[in-house]
């Protein structure tokens, strides 16, 4: 809003033609005043006589001086009024000064100088906030009095509202792949001087690729004192993704005093295709004795946009060439094709290097070496099956099997058996070599006790890693995942105080890095420490999550956990949320525990389908143990969760997938050979291979 205060004509006459002790006020009819904004909080406001002057030919001095401004003093969306700078402030120090709202009177009371009273009246302000004000002219009185005689004077201001800011239609072009984000947009603006530029607010998100602002997701509005184009909002387009255009996105522009463009801007971001270099997406695996192979998309151009390419073999060797009756070779469409020896089983490192014809314009890469394994083996249990070990009825035979997706909608697992050469399967993980590792604490019970065992990943042979010695219940089994060190629980070593023991896979031999627990179940590792839920005594309030550093350097930290756990079983870690995950089986839940060691205690989850608060729809019977699938790209994560109490229904034999983010639980395999499902483990990619050709 525009303000001008235009000073009136003095109504009586100014010179001396009255008595010679009139006082004397001018507000100066000359209007050279600044043009000036509403907004005290944005602007300067307005001055009503920034020249007035008083004269006072004789005493006495003036007494008063009072400032009328005419209702209504609410103007819309803010309240208008008079004020003292800070000028005028300083010089009514010593005077009354006070200003009513309701009446629009700015009062200033008190003897003073003429030359004082002055300095007040130059500095009165009128000010109005309003986006858009009523343009009704305000006429102000000022009155000036010294006790003897008054003198009186007008001042109209005039307010014209601010026109709201215009931007424009813009296009940015960038290429793809640019997963840092592109530079800074620019956001051009037109605004009334001096309101100024603040911010944008969007109306329509791009509906490929995301805006970035300060490394945050950015879906709504930016507000503040910078330019736009000063703002660190960022675009970071899909993984291969590319058009022209690729996407847009519209938004408006906002001013200073919040008001926002008529208009909606539409910003078109064009994405330049980027050649990807070819590569080899999995390794490959098939079963004993399958015969010849032809398996296609072994090896691709890039995404899909570049499926129309040509791929050439520049060169392929191999290893263990006894796995092939027919050595592997791959044509131009990436198709392989081999066949594996009779009754062979192993692998083979293929290596190979290759290009395609996509060019390398705008930083492209057309060529590449990869190695990748050829896998022959009993069952080719692949990246994202889940391992579970099953304990089976109870003191009978147990059962490893693995769980593989069908790529239904909704999700659900096969059941595949492995082994059931064990007895009571408990923990379940593999180890660096991709072979499964179990313990059992009824295999060979007796004079030897439980063990730890290993199911080789080609052959499925079972033979034994560790028994007796120090055994006597395994429960909780982990492999680290930076150095593949393998740790066992057993509940019951020592005398029934528990032991925590690091197994050397070579020869079995049986390291304690920490005993005196009660009742040991599940166990994981973290940031090289060693993490073990225990029952704790038969009292309620002594369940504890012990910290073990395997070194020995510190003593075992116990935590307590009571607050949530009653029956604190299987452990996983979820660096995403920053939390343990405990599968706490009495109370049918999963609890989080904060891995910062405060203590903290939430429910995850209860086991409710997704859009149910009913108790009764829970999913979880005995949920007994948990692992976390962590998707690094989209930085999210995934529990699984198997439950069985003992002589349930079949149907509730589960495994159980669980969304952190609400705490929702789904089925995704139940019945079948499932008995007592308890350890399970994620089969994750092989982290040396497909690699990078030498």
């Amino acid at each position: 809003m525009r303000i001008c205060a235009i000073w009136g004509v003095l109504l009586a006459a100014f010179f001396c033609t009255a008595s010679r002790a009139d006082i004397g006020l001018s507000l100066d009819s000359s209007c050279s005043c600044d043009d000036s904004y509403a907004s005290l909080a944005l602007e300067d406001p307005a001055y009503l006589a920034p020249y007035g002057t008083i004269s006072v030919p004789f005493d006495p001095d003036p007494t008063s001086l009072t400032a009328t401004l005419p209702p209504p003093h609410a103007d819309g969306d803010s309240t208008e009024g008079l004020s003292l700078d800070s000028a005028a402030t300083v010089a009514a120090s010593g005077l009354t000064v006070s200003y009513d709202s309701a009446t629009g009177v700015l009062s200033i009371a008190g003897a003073a100088s003429a030359a004082t009273y002055e300095t007040i009246l130059r500095g009165i302000v009128y000010s109005n906030s309003a986006t858009v004000p009523d343009t009704t002219p305000r006429v102000v009185t000022v009155v000036i009095d010294n006790g003897a005689t008054s003198d009186s004077q007008t001042s109209t201001i005039y307010l014209s509202a601010i026109a709201p800011p215009t931007g424009s239609d813009e296009l940015y072009e960038m290429l793809e792949d640019d997963t840092a984000g592109a530079p800074s947009f620019s956001f051009p603006f037109t605004w009334s001087t001096p309101p100024g530029p603040c911010g944008i607010q969007l109306v329509n998100v791009p509906a490929e690729g995301r805006l970035i602002l300060h490394s945050n997701p950015f879906t709504d509005m930016i507000d503040g004192d910078n330019a736009p184009d000063e703002f660190d909002l960022r675009f970071v387009p899909e993984l291969d993704g590319n058009g022209i255009p690729y996407t847009t996105f519209t938004f408006k522009v906002r001013d200073k005093l919040h008001q926002l463009s008529t208009a909606t801007y539409t910003y078109t971001i064009n994405v330049t295709n980027v050649n990807d270099f070819p590569y080899v997406p999995d390794n490959v695996q098939v079963i004993t004795n399958a015969g010849p192979q032809s398996i296609t998309g072994v090896v691709v151009t890039g995404p899909a946009n570049e499926a129309g390419q040509t791929l050439t073999i520049d060169s392929l060797t191999y290893n263990n060439s006894s796995l092939f009756d027919v050595p592997p070779t791959i044509d131009s469409s990436g198709t392989l094709h081999f066949t594996p020896a009779v009754d062979q089983m192993g692998f083979s490192e293929v290596t190979i290097y290759f290009h395609d014809d996509g060019g390398t314009e705008n930083g492209g890469s057309d060529t590449n070496g990869i190695v990748f394994l050829i896998e022959v083996m009993t069952f080719p249990f692949k990246t994202g099956d889940i391992l579970i070990a099953d304990r089976g009825p109870y003191r009978s035979t147990g059962t490893i099997l693995a769980m593989t997706a069908n790529g239904t909608t909704p999700e659900t697992y096969s059941q595949h058996i492995l082994t059931t050469e064990l007895k009571d399967p408990y923990g379940i993980a593999l180890d660096f070599d991709g072979n499964i590792l179990i313990t059992d604490y009824q295999t060979g019970r007796g004079p030897m006790g439980g063990g730890l065992f290993k199911l080789d990943r080609y052959s499925l042979a079972l033979t034994p890693v560790s028994r007796g010695f120090n055994f006597v219940v395994p429960f909780g089994l982990a492999v680290d995942d930076f150095d593949g060190t393998i740790y066992v629980a057993d509940s019951d070593a020592n005398a029934f105080q528990g032991g925590i023991y690091q197994i050397d896979p070579d020869n079995g031999a049986q390291t304690e890095i920490a005993t005196g627990f009660h009742w040991l179940r599940g166990i994981t590792t973290f940031a090289g420490f060693v993490f073990a839920t225990d029952l704790g005594a038969d009292t309620p309030g002594s369940e504890k999550l012990w910290a073990i550093d395997p070194t020995g350097f510190d003593p075992p930290d116990p935590l307590d956990i009571s607050q949530e756990c009653k029956h604190p079983d299987g452990i996983a870690v979820d660096p995403i949320f920053g939390t343990f995950v405990i599968a706490e089986a009495l109370e049918k839940k999963l609890v989080g525990i904060s891995l910062g060691g405060c203590g903290c205690q939430d429910v995850l989850s209860t086991g409710l389908p997704s859009g149910s608060s009913n108790p009764a729809d829970s999913l979880f019977n005995l949920p007994t143990h948990v692992i976390v699938d962590i998707d690094f790209d989209s930085f999210t994560s995934t529990y699984y969760v198997t439950d069985a109490p003992i002589d349930a229904p079949s149907s509730s034999r589960r495994l159980l997938r669980v969304n952190p983010e609400d705490g929702a639980t789904e089925v995704l395999s139940s019945g079948g050979f499932f008995e007592q499902p308890r350890g399970l483990t994620l089969v994750p990619p092989n982290p040396n291979y497909p690699a990078f050709a030498p």
